[in-house]
């Protein structure tokens, strides 16, 4: 069984997987030794976001 934190972290990275379009979204990723429960990155343009 999953924690009620957890649920509650999937559950953004879904919403976020279904409304935002041609974005890559990952769940529990670490960047530079520093851990991001949801990370969503897309690009508009030029300009890539994270």
């Amino acid at each position: 069984m999953i924690s009620d934190d957890e649920y509650l972290e999937r559950i953004v990275a879904g919403i976020h997987a279904v409304t935002t379009e041609a974005a890559d979204v990952t769940w529990n990723e670490t960047i530079n030794g520093r851990q991001f429960d949801v990370v969503v990155r897309f690009v508009v343009g030029t300009l890539r976001y994270l």
